[in-house]
């Protein structure tokens, strides 16, 4: 099964995250076929549905090249609005759509067909090794995922030497940026108390929304950081507001509000939580605030490997890729603690979007990119 037809198939699949409706098993079929070593490795946390991950390997020796990714997605939306059935995989005038196009089966279709290439080539030999580690956890909460594969590995002496992981980074042109880590992020819920009661007394109430005003207004003029050389300057941005109260003449008893700060590495998240915490009790001591954070700022160990990466772009395309860590977080968090790895996929632009599509020769750009990367990998820096 080639790229197309492959791409199509793994849209079909309705893998909402954390389900994978049965595409783990289709894709440890499809590379048993091409003699990988394949295991479904199933977590389950309580709470929570279990999730599937797949880790297949072609050979079991030399230096072991891993492409990592998911084929979990998030939810369509409303499925009038798309052009097509979002889980169709429809080919209009050579762009594929679908859930899932660039957010990352897209590239998992052209990884796999670029270990096809090379194993007709004779670039991949019994001398190397070559994997793929696939999850149905990350666009959710991503504790069953390669959170939990990354010791598994680990318990089996698996090696891998390098990581492509394959978000779709490219903003512009395919292999415009590879990307070497994220910022962080943390979502914070501020619940200011008051005292219920008619606006006619309001001597008798007390309003908590004047209050959480008050708390808005700081957060929003405060500068957290100037940036470094690997992160932008971090940044908060309020989510959402809430007053359960339907009465026009009642001064309510509480006053929501939530945001969400992406920060660099000159933060934790634990002490952005303090900081807004402070601010909070300038105004008010009776105030409850949550806050979770879906990651740290991280930056890769990047360097064995984005030379390389960088080198195919620009044979293949003859672009000179930026190397950053914009964008959301990703599965390189867990990945960065275990080997060198970069970021490297599909444009951007559609992700998560009503319409998601990649163009066919967008996929072609990546394949052979894929293909050069194996190719330098594997002979080059032998």
């Amino acid at each position: 099964m080639r790229h197309i037809e492959l791409l199509q198939k793994l849209i079909k699949f309705k893998s909402v995250t954390p389900l994978d409706d049965g595409c783990i098993e289709f894709l440890k079929e499809l590379l048993q076929s091409l003699n990988f070593e394949c295991h479904i490795v199933e977590f389950h946390e309580e709470g929570f549905e279990s999730v599937k991950n797949l880790y297949a390997r072609l050979g079991k020796n030399g230096k072991n090249f891993c492409f990592a990714g998911h084929i979990d997605v998030v939810p369509s939306g409303k499925e009038s609005a798309w052009i097509a059935d979002p889980f169709s995989g429809i080919n209009i005038n050579e762009i594929i759509y679908g859930r899932g196009a660039v957010d990352m089966k897209g590239a998992i279709a052209a990884f796999i067909e670029a270990i096809q290439r090379n194993i007709e080539n004779g670039i991949i030999s019994d001398g190397n090794s070559i994997s793929l580690l696939i999850t149905a956890d990350e666009e959710g909460i991503a504790i069953n995922g390669i959170k939990k594969m990354i010791p598994w590995l680990k318990n089996k002496n698996e090696k891998i030497d390098v990581c492509v992981i394959g978000e779709p980074t490219s903003n512009i042109h395919v292999g415009d940026v590879i990307k070497i880590g994220a910022r962080g992020s943390i979502n914070i819920t501020i619940e200011v108390l008051g005292k219920q009661g008619h606006v006619a007394y309001h001597h008798l109430a007390e309003n908590p929304i004047n209050k959480l005003a008050d708390i808005i207004k700081e957060l929003e003029l405060i500068k957290f950081d100037e940036g470094n050389i690997y992160f932008e300057p971090s940044n908060l941005e309020f989510t959402n507001l809430f007053v359960e109260n339907e009465a026009v003449n009642m001064i309510p008893r509480s006053a929501i509000a939530r945001c969400n700060i992406r920060f660099g590495n000159m933060h934790t998240a634990e002490g952005l939580s303090k900081t807004i915490e402070d601010i909070c009790r300038k105004y008010t001591e009776n105030f409850n605030l949550e806050w979770h954070s879906s990651g740290e700022a991280f930056i890769t160990d990047y360097e064995g490997l984005a030379p390389i990466v960088s080198e195919a772009i620009k044979e293949v395309t003859g672009i000179d890729a930026q190397i950053n860590t914009l964008g959301g977080t990703s599965d390189a968090r867990f990945l960065t603690e275990y080997c060198s790895t970069v970021e490297l996929g599909l444009l951007n632009s559609t992700a998560h979007q009503i319409n998601e599509s990649v163009s066919l020769r967008d996929m072609e750009i990546l394949i052979n990119i894929y293909v050069k990367i194996l190719s330098k990998y594997f002979i080059d820096s032998a």
